[in-house]
């Protein structure tokens, strides 16, 4: 989310009264929320479903009732979030065009959409079953975080390919779950 300061003082710092954010920005950022959103509902309802369970015990013990649950609060927090920019005045300018380029143009558009790419491209190889889950997790995090500079790139791969294989052995193995 871009922010603007409020404060004519470039040297003091910021309180949460003196950030405002930017409608336009929201107003994208929530219509991602909700395409997130539908995109786990989807991917809860492609969980199977184990045991023979029937009425509300089916629902209780599904695995797909977390992501299911997600999927509804992703949704229901990006319509929130998009209703509020538009009401900020987060509307398209009149002048599309001029309006469009000049938000493709921000600094935390692209940067935001370089890593909605990612995650986009992270869920597509999971659902094609391009990649096993261990090592599509280890290059969604090791290509998010060297975009991001969180370190140096050899501490990033290490980080990044044991977080996969911890995620692998503790829902694959430990808690049974089928992964993608």
């Amino acid at each position: 989310m871009r922010t603007v300061e409020n404060s004519r003082d470039p040297s003091s710092t910021a309180t949460p009264a003196s950030i405002t954010s930017d409608p336009r920005i929201d107003l994208v950022g929530g219509i991602a929320v909700i395409g997130l959103g539908v995109a786990a509902l989807f991917g809860a309802a492609r969980i199977p479903r184990t045991g023979s369970a029937t009425g509300l015990t089916l629902y209780l013990t599904y695995p797909g009732a977390l992501p299911l649950l997600l999927g509804f609060g992703l949704i229901i927090g990006g319509v929130v979030m998009a209703v509020s920019a538009w009401r900020r005045g987060g509307r398209p300018d009149k002048s599309a065009r001029a309006g469009l380029a000049g938000f493709v143009r921000l600094d935390s558009v692209r940067r935001g959409s370089i890593v909605l790419g990612l995650i986009t491209a992270y869920a597509l190889s999971l659902i094609a079953g391009a990649l096993s889950f261990w090592a599509a997790t280890y290059f969604f995090l090791s290509l998010t975080l060297v975009w991001l500079r969180a370190g140096p790139v050899w501490k990033v791969m290490v980080i990044s390919l044991g977080t996969a294989l911890l995620l692998q052995f503790l829902f694959g193995t430990l808690m049974r779950l089928p992964l993608p």
